[in-house]
């Protein structure tokens, strides 16, 4: 592996500039809200921003924010996207750290940077070397070439030359919504994809486990179910409320459990957000609107529907250019409505969180008995028809037995629950992030104190929806007349 420069890659044009070009787009539009990270100094798109730390340059979009974090005067660590600190705090500007720049920065930049909350990515420079770092889900996505040497967002960002497609891979099913690519699989051959709760060295390319630390369950554990049920409405509201006062804000709302457990848990603060909608492409999404309209109207906030067509071909082709064909092009209808809505603004969303509701565990199968069944988990990556018996990586199997087993003992048990977080979020939601340029999409439920309240209650309880039932007894019971769904109601509510 070797750091050059994108001079020196392939025709020294980078592919999202030809790919702009394919689509007739101005590149710094195509590619708003993405960067770059390599030894270069010349951005790969005019427009970008640069700023140096360590030996490496961050050419970003302006759409970006950037923090500075200093130790001791120096420059550590750039936090690009958004973020709030432990307590809540909108991360901006310059963060200064009491902390002496010495062999000891590294783990305690690490300490910090778990209590992050947000989409972003970070970039350290310490004495111990220069590593990246991702948010809690992967919502910033971050990919990476081992040949070059340079990291960034999608793979037209880094890639200098056509991407060279992995050939144990099905990726037309990838296109199709058929499957994914899990495990820091990418499309192509020598790039990766960037693991939450990694750190990437940028001397040997090698991924790290940097949490959840080995005691990381044991205090939630000793927590009783009320207790927990109390914490995380405490945090759901810190970082709600957190993200309402730092910046503006849009809310979407529907008529399920998430997004209501968030208005509820800041309902007093909401009047704050811009604008609380919902999306309508038809007869259930309609409906969803519905309840969300009868919900926003009970606790006395105004509610707007956004209705719209799904996009055609065209804008197919701009939703793969802009993920670097990373994810399917499902949900392109609700990516059209969401570059409608007023630019710069986050979007707060509630309707990602599974592991309330322990989504990867089965009950009718062995994975509650026997959590550390191989095939079990190994289908929960959810990669599909992306692989077949006779098209697959060779590795796959020692690469899920390398990523299971890193986690510390106490919370192996729990690997379907970091799967969802740590495979199927990264390749799913958080690759599709890059699709729309207007917002940036944020999600309380993204907090590691979080998840680790909630892998504190077995499985089955949460199957049973005891958290969010704990959550909405608490927080909304006067909410609790309102249907989850008015699909069943005969006379719509629609005006």
């Amino acid at each position: 592996m070797t750091d050059t420069t994108s001079r020196l890659h392939g025709s020294g044009i980078c592919l999202a500039i030809e790919e702009a070009e394919k689509l007739n787009l101005e590149p710094s539009d195509l590619y708003s809200g993405q960067f770059q990270f390599s030894r270069d100094s010349t951005p790969p798109i005019a427009e970008y921003l640069s700023v140096k730390i360590g030996e490496r340059y961050l050419h970003h979009s302006a759409s970006l924010d950037i923090v500075r974090i200093f130790a001791a005067d120096t420059l550590c660590a750039i936090l690009i996207g958004v973020a709030l600190n432990a307590e809540g705090k909108l991360l901006a500007g310059d963060l200064k750290l009491d902390l002496k720049y010495d062999s000891d920065l590294h783990r305690k930049l690490e300490e910090i940077i778990a209590g992050f909350v947000g989409r972003f990515a970070v970039f350290t420079s310490t004495p111990s070397g220069q590593y990246v770092y991702t948010d809690t889900v992967g919502e910033m996505g971050v990919v990476f070439d081992r040949e070059t040497g340079i990291v960034g967002s999608t793979l037209p960002i880094i890639l200098y030359r056509p991407i060279n497609e992995r050939d144990d891979f099905l990726h037309i099913k990838v296109q199709k919504s058929l499957g994914q690519y899990s495990l820091g699989y990418t499309t192509d051959k020598s790039c990766w994809r960037l693991m939450p709760n990694h750190s990437l060295k940028l001397d040997t390319f090698e991924q790290a486990r940097f949490w959840p630390t080995d005691n990381a369950l044991m205090e939630p554990r000793r927590l009783n179910h009320d207790e927990i049920i109390d914490r995380i409405i405490a945090l759901l509201r810190q970082n709600t409320v957190g993200f309402l006062e730092g910046k503006p804000c849009l809310m979407a709302l529907s008529g399920g459990q998430d997004s209501r457990m968030l208005l509820a848990a800041s309902r007093d603060k909401m009047h704050l957000a811009k604008m609380i909608f919902g999306t309508d492409f038809g007869w259930n999404s309609g409906r969803d609107c519905d309840a969300a309209e009868i919900i926003a109207e009970r606790v006395g906030l105004s509610f707007k529907r956004i209705t719209g067509n799904k996009p055609k071909r065209w804008g197919k082709r701009v939703f793969l250019a802009r993920v670097g064909y990373a994810v399917n092009a499902g949900g392109t209808d609700s990516i059209k409505i969401y570059n409608k809505l007023p630019k710069d603004h986050l979007l707060i969303r509630g309707n990602v969180f599974g592991l309330t509701r322990a989504n990867d565990w089965n009950p009718r199968k062995d994975s509650v008995a026997n959590p550390s069944n191989v095939r079990f988990g190994m289908k929960r990556l959810k990669m599909g028809q992306a692989i077949s018996d006779e098209i697959r990586p060779s590795d796959l199997k020692k690469r899920y037995l390398d990523w299971r087993n890193s986690l510390p003992d106490l919370c192996r048990e729990n690997s379907l629950d970091f799967s969802f977080c740590e495979n199927y979020l990264p390749n799913s939601l958080g690759a599709r992030n890059y699709s729309h340029t207007n917002v940036t999409l944020v999600n309380p439920f993204a907090d590691r104190r979080i998840i680790m309240l909630c892998l504190a209650i077995p499985p089955l309880e949460r199957k049973h929806l005891l958290i969010n039932e704990g959550i909405l007894n608490k927080t909304a019971p006067d909410l609790a007349d309102i249907p989850l769904s008015l699909i069943h109601i005969s006379e719509p509510t629609r005006p």
